[in-house]
């Protein structure tokens, strides 16, 4: 009779734990789980594990990528940009009270206004004319 290989016993444990599965499928159901593998991501444990409703849900990597992905959102949207007056390289304007002077200068230098802010004895090509909008737009 052959010799069995020693195994160690925590190896043992491990295999009793978690044990093979394995199955035949048909060419098409490889391919198709192949694809579906590759779009998600996923490994194959973990494909079948939240089909089985037994995965662990990892919040803490949905909520970073989340922060991550608003945070860039936002300061691409609502970060002010200004060029040096004598390079014209930018100028990152930070905090509320440079983004007032920022909005002073502007104000003083542009005629902007409201369309229904327009004093009457201003054409309507010597300034630029904007649509009211609320906080919550």
């Amino acid at each position: 009779m052959a010799k069995r290989a020693h195994v160690p016993p925590s190896r043992e444990r491990y295999y009793q734990a978690h044990p093979v599965v394995s199955f035949r499928a048909s060419q098409e159901d490889y391919a198709a789980l192949k694809k579906t593998l590759g779009t998600s991501g996923k490994s194959i444990g973990q494909f079948f594990r939240e089909a089985l409703g037994t995965a662990r849900r990892d919040t803490r990597i949905a909520y970073e990528k989340g922060r991550r992905d608003g945070y860039r959102k936002a300061k691409k949207e609502y970060r002010v940009i200004v060029g040096c007056k004598l390079c014209g390289g930018p100028i990152l304007v930070k905090g509320d009270v440079m983004k007032m002077k920022v909005s002073d200068a502007v104000a003083k230098v542009y005629d902007w206004y409201h369309k229904e802010c327009k004093p009457s004895e201003l054409a309507e090509d010597e300034c630029e004319l904007f649509d009211r909008e609320t906080e919550d737009e």
